[in-house]
Parts: structure tokens; C-alpha cells; sequence
């Protein structure tokens, strides 16, 4: 939390501008009825994806948050600060997360803000292909339904009309419609 305080600060800027909301611990209002680390496990439950930045200091609260993103089955996008000194748990938490998931290196702050910056871009970009893609198939499949359900059907009774006409027979409105039983419903003076 200390060591990317300034950076944590301009994500949660640089974020909704991509049409993303952030919930990171600086959102905890004081006082609060939560603790920090209820709130960032309850928050955890909330989000669609996990973005870990991890540095050189030894955190308990990421490693704990970063566990629970992997419980809830979330994304999770993993930024690791290029370093030779670290702590022995963030040590620990990076080699775990190497193992599970697509990380970055980055050197500066500007350059983890371009990264993450363009992976959202990207992020946005894919999901509103699916989306476009999910509705184009919902589409096909309520045409598919209409027509089995209501064109067809509609069309089979034409057709019968038709060749009723074609051979003068006589027709009769009971022959294609059913009547529909009068309302029961009270009638209000």
C-alpha cells in the first residue's frame, strides 16, 4: 500500500475513464462499520478482475486479497516491479502468481500506467467483440424461434386458405381461429 501509494492514486484517475470502476482500500471510508481486511475480501467478491501490482515490500493484505481472487475464480492481471531486493513473502506471492497467470514487468510508474492503460483498451475491445458476437447469435436464435413458432404456422394456414379458395369450398372463420372465451373479468361502472 505504501510503496505504490502515488500510483495507486492515478490508477483510480486513469481507471473510469475507461468506463472502469476501481475498488481499491483508499475507497474505505472512516470510520466504517468493515475492517480493511473485510473490506478488501468482501470488495474482492464484487469485482470481475483482479489487478495486482507487487514491489519489493512485503504485503500480508495482497497476499491475502490475491488468495481470494483465485477462490472467486476471478481474472486476474499481475504487474511485477523489475527489482532485486525484495521481502521474502512477496518473494513467495510472485513465484505463486508466475506459476497461475499472464504477469508484466514494469520499471517506472509511467510505464506500469501505459501498460495497464493498454491492456484495458484491449480488455474493452475483446469483450465488446463478444458481446457483439453474443448478440448476433441471441438474434439468429429468436428469428430461428420466430419463425418456427409463428411464421410457419402462419403460413400453413394461408396455404389452406388458399387452396380452400382454389377448390370453392366454403369457409368458415371457426375452420382457422379459435375463439377466444369472453372475459371473466368484473366490470367496473
Amino acid at each position: 500500500m505504501n510503496e505504490f501509494k502515488e500510483l495507486r492514486l492515478k490508477l483510480a484517475d486513469l481507471l473510469p475513464q475507461r468506463h472502469v470502476k476501481p475498488i481499491y482500500f483508499e475507497m474505505l471510508e472512516k470510520p466504517s462499520s468493515l475492517t480493511p481486511e473485510q473490506f478488501y475480501l468482501t470488495y474482492i467478491e464484487k469485482c470481475q478482475l483482479y489487478l495486482g501490482i507487487f514491489g519489493e515490500e512485503d504485503s500480508i493484505p495482497t497476499q491475502k486479497e490475491y488468495k481470494e481472487a483465485v477462490v472467486a475464480g476471478l481474472q486476474r492481471w499481475v504487474f511485477i516491479k523489475e527489482s532485486n531486493k525484495r521481502g521474502q513473502q512477496i518473494s513467495a506471492l510472485i513465484n505463486l502468481a508466475e506459476q497461475e497467470v499472464v504477469r508484466e514487468k514494469f520499471t517506472t510508474n509511467d510505464d506500469l500506467l501505459a501498460k495497464i492503460d493498454e491492456r484495458i483498451q484491449n480488455y474493452l475491445s475483446q469483450s465488446t467483440k463478444e458481446y457483439i458476437e453474443l448478440k448476433k447469435h441471441r438474434t439468429q436464435e429468436f428469428l430461428v424461434d420466430y419463425r418456427r413458432n409463428f411464421l410457419e404456422p402462419l403460413l400453413e394456414q394461408v396455404q389452406l386458405v388458399r387452396n380452400q379458395l382454389q377448390n370453392r369450398q366454403s369457409l368458415r372463420y371457426s375452420d382457422y381461429w379459435t375463439h377466444n372465451e369472453p372475459s371473466t373479468l368484473p366490470i367496473r361502472p
